[in-house]
């Protein structure tokens, strides 16, 4: 905010005037295992936590020239849920010059929740680029070195 207007935090909120998602955790968890066989599997667990629209909050300062100078509490995008993702890849280094990568992302093919075009106005398809907008990924890619 400016300087001579209430401090506010949007921790755990997201919306119009905090512009995205800040939830209070994310986090992301990586294992590697490693074979005697020169392969390196790898899973990696993405946590993004739940948050509310600031909007809906009881802070003034939060009220979004979306809706007017008044509180409406909008119940369809109230709340945004926990979302995780899995992500899971290989590397197989074949000889000291070649390894092959090989992986998918998302492999649950989870949807990103959607909020209204009104709150989420950031180029995306309603929704935040925080989350995984492409859905599951696969990869595979080659390394040559001389």
């Amino acid at each position: 905010p400016i300087p001579s207007a209430e401090r506010y935090n949007c921790a755990g909120l997201y919306g119009p005037t905090c512009q995205t998602v800040n939830p209070r955790w994310r986090h992301n968890l990586r294992i590697n295992y490693e074979t005697p066989f020169n392969v390196l599997f790898s899973a990696q667990w993405r946590f993004i936590g739940s948050v509310k629209l600031d909007n809906n909050t009881a802070n003034p300062e939060l009220l979004a020239s979306v809706y007017g100078s008044s509180f409406v509490y909008d119940a369809f995008d109230a709340r945004l849920p926990n979302m995780s993702y899995l992500d899971l890849s290989a590397i197989w280094d074949v000889t000291r010059q070649i390894s092959i990568r090989a992986g998918v992302n998302n492999v649950l093919d989870k949807d990103p929740p959607l909020v209204s075009s009104l709150i989420a106005a950031t180029g995306a398809p309603n929704t935040y680029p925080t989350y995984d907008l492409m859905g599951r990924q696969l990869f595979i890619a080659f390394t040559a070195k001389l």
